[in-house]
């Protein structure tokens, strides 16, 4: 599990290196107020960046235990960690809910 939680990191950001050029680049190849050929070799040269870059390579695991399933996006913990850390109370403002 290490392994992939390192990955999913060294996948995060090798995205925000390229973040920047790939935004920059897509708009540019949109606007068609620019030239074609300007355009078409602004194609070329966003189609060579690595793949690995995309926002769609990025795996949404638990950054705690690397758990792939029911992962809440905006904490990046599992489902069984989030409740582990509310009972606790290590997280403020998350409480556990009773009937």
């Amino acid at each position: 599990m290490k392994k992939q939680i390192k990955k999913n990191i060294n996948q995060r950001l090798f995205f925000s290196d390229f973040e920047k050029n790939r935004l920059v680049l897509k708009s540019v190849t949109q606007n068609i107020q620019v030239k074609k050929q300007i355009r078409w070799k602004l194609q070329l040269k966003f189609n060579r960046l690595p793949f690995n870059s995309s926002l769609t390579r990025i795996s949404n695991i638990c950054i705690l235990t690397g758990r792939s399933h029911s992962v809440y996006r905006f904490m990046k913990y599992s489902r069984i960690q989030l409740r582990k850390w509310a009972s606790l109370g290590i997280l403020p403002g998350i409480t556990k809910r009773s009937w």
